[in-house]
């Protein structure tokens, strides 16, 4: 058999032998973490046992509202880019996808602690612009910032 040959059989055994199609299982992790006693962020995600992330499913930002914790803002990538969701108000449900400002670029596991740090950082700017568009006084809003 010749050089070339002999190379192009010896990659295919070893693409064969080294790079197995089998499905690893994965696992979905979700844990909170309290900013303050009224907010609280929850991260869910998928990954795989050797602990790579394959997907963010949610990193959100909760607020304590009437007893009931709030979902008003979070990230996810399901449709394939990381993108926010922002909830309008409390009377209104329904919520905005925002691109702009968000990291495009880098591995999941990289794209997720951007999202956790964005959260933990920007929480109460993303809180104070909620209560606004939930017609909260400015008073009501200092009070229920922290």
């Amino acid at each position: 058999m010749s050089k070339r040959k002999r190379s192009i059989v010896d990659i295919r055994e070893f693409s064969e032998t080294f790079v197995s199609k089998e499905k690893h299982s994965e696992k979905i992790s979700r844990n909170k973490f309290y900013l303050s006693d009224n907010n609280r962020s929850v991260r869910v995600f998928k990954q795989i046992e050797t602990g790579k992330v394959i997907e963010i499913v949610c990193v959100s930002l909760e607020i304590l509202i009437d007893k009931k914790w709030k979902t008003i803002t979070y990230y996810d990538n399901i449709h394939g880019y990381l993108h926010r969701h922002e909830r309008v108000s409390l009377s209104d449900e329904s919520e905005t996808i925002v691109v702009l400002g968000v990291r495009q670029k880098g591995s999941t596991r990289r794209l997720l602690r951007w999202a956790i740090k964005d959260i933990t950082i920007n929480y109460a700017s993303y809180k104070k612009r909620f209560l606004k568009r939930s017609n909260y006084t400015k008073l009501e809003i200092w009070e229920n910032m922290y």
